[in-house]
């Protein structure tokens, strides 16, 4: 029912979180100000997408259009936090809007910050 976005690691990651029932705009808003804050950005902007409170997501995740966090120039890896269901609708999804291989798919918040943080030091 709600989607809570915030940049942390000094803006380095973008952290959206999704609860309750999903609605396609939530990701329509979530799009628009990572749009907006990665068109800003110097260096890539890596994504955490936690999904674990999340009760049910849209049948096509993304839609259509094309989603900032894989297309944009500044777009680094992306980290999905959630359960096994969630995990293969989030997937079934993203194939339909691109092939992307800068992802990975994780239960444990540890490991996705992790993740993240190696990538960033590189």
């Amino acid at each position: 029912m709600a989607a809570h976005i915030e940049f942390i690691e000094d803006g380095r990651i973008f952290h959206v979180t999704y609860s309750g029932s999903v609605a396609a705009e939530e990701i329509a808003h979530a799009n628009d100000f990572a749009e907006m804050q990665f068109g800003l950005a110097l260096s890539p902007i890596h994504t955490l997408i936690d999904l674990r409170q999340a009760k049910s997501l849209p049948d096509n995740f993304f839609g259509a259009a094309q989603h900032v966090i894989f297309n944009h120039h500044r777009a680094g890896m992306v980290v999905v936090l959630g359960n096994e269901r969630q995990m293969s609708k989030f997937a079934s999804s993203v194939s339909r809007v691109a092939y992307f291989e800068r992802m990975c798919m994780t239960d444990n918040e540890q490991d996705a910050m992790h993740q993240l943080r190696t990538v960033m030091a590189m």
